[in-house]
């Protein structure tokens, strides 16, 4: 019989479709939170958020509302990951597009963050203490193991595949476990396991094999998700960045369509969205829509503004109107 101590387990699940309570959601999380949520999400919209905490390991999985939010993580490991929808990402010195099947981010405790969230979006984040990831890390690395701050995490391989659907299915299988009083029967288990495969995700060179069928497809999609956000405000075009890569289109499509969820047009244009709010929303760029729209690489103006309002609720105008007024 195991001698361990049973690991507590605590489940909220909370709807809600006001504005106050949503804010104190996100103040219960982080350290100084400044949420600023769509106009077109400030009504109507139904935000869900279910809370799994297994110890010193937590499963949130969020329906939210559209926004952006910035501040400081609290005492938690965060490893996030979209299963719909989207959100960009920024820490220091990175940047990036976080898509269904694509890539994670690891944020160490106490760091700053910022994410614009894409209305539809549905996201989980892992939770880890980091007295667990020492633990965890030192069991299965040894000596080796080294954790880098504000670190990617690639959910397309195996490790980060398999990391995805356990987060995904403990959590269904603990509420339903806790329902009848039976979820102290796994609780234990499944705290080592996320802690243990959240490990193999960081570390998936340590676990997986070598191979041209690993690398290369990873490799490709990598090299050209630096293309595009390096050159996306250029008129740069899908068949420009297989040329540069060195595959044919159809080869890039189908790996972005596999790594990442998306169409590689759909995430260059995603990033040329991301490009001209930040521009229209910066103070210090002054210029009209047009002028930003066309310093993004687009170049049809009607095109532009249903793009723009689809993704972030308002139009381009709507958005410079308020940057100025602040």
């Amino acid at each position: 019989m195991s001698s361990k101590a049973p690991v507590p387990i605590h489940i909220l699940r909370r709807t809600s479709t006001k504005v106050e309570q949503i804010e104190a959601d996100i103040q219960a999380h982080f350290i100084n939170p400044h949420f600023d949520i769509l106009p077109s999400e400030r009504r109507g919209r139904v935000r869900t958020h279910v809370s799994l905490v297994l110890g010193d390991v937590r499963i949130d999985q969020f329906e939210p509302v559209g926004g952006e939010l910035s501040g400081i993580g609290g005492n938690y490991y965060h490893l996030g990951f979209v299963t719909r929808g989207g959100s960009i990402v920024r820490r220091p010195r990175l940047e990036l597009l976080n898509t269904p099947g694509g890539v994670g981010t690891l944020d160490a405790p106490h760091r700053p963050f910022s994410f614009t969230t894409m209305p539809g979006t549905s996201a989980s984040i892992l939770a880890l203490t980091p007295e667990v990831v020492e633990r965890a890390g030192r069991a299965l690395l040894g000596d080796a193991f080294r954790l880098t701050p504000d670190a990617t995490i690639d959910m397309r391989n195996a490790a980060g595949r398999i990391l995805v659907r356990n987060a995904t299915s403990i959590m269904k299988e603990l509420v339903e476990l806790e329902k009848v009083g039976l979820g102290q029967l796994a609780a234990t288990s499944y705290s080592e396991l996320l802690a243990n495969l959240a490990i193999a995700a960081m570390y998936p060179e340590a676990f997986l094999p070598d191979g041209p069928a690993n690398e290369a497809p990873r490799g490709m999609v990598g090299k050209a998700e630096e293309i595009i956000r390096a050159r996306a405000h250029e008129p740069l075009t899908v068949s420009d960045v297989a040329a540069e890569v060195g595959v044919t289109v159809r080869a890039l499509q189908l790996g972005f369509q596999k790594q990442l969820g998306v169409s590689p047009l759909q995430y260059l244009i995603s990033r040329r969205l991301m490009m001209a709010r930040e521009r229209l929303l910066n103070p210090e760029f002054r210029c009209n829509v047009q002028y930003v729209a066309m310093s993004c690489g687009f170049m049809n103006m009607s095109k532009f503004s249903i793009r723009y309002r689809a993704t972030f609720g308002e139009l381009p105008s709507e958005t410079l109107g308020r940057a100025r007024r602040g």
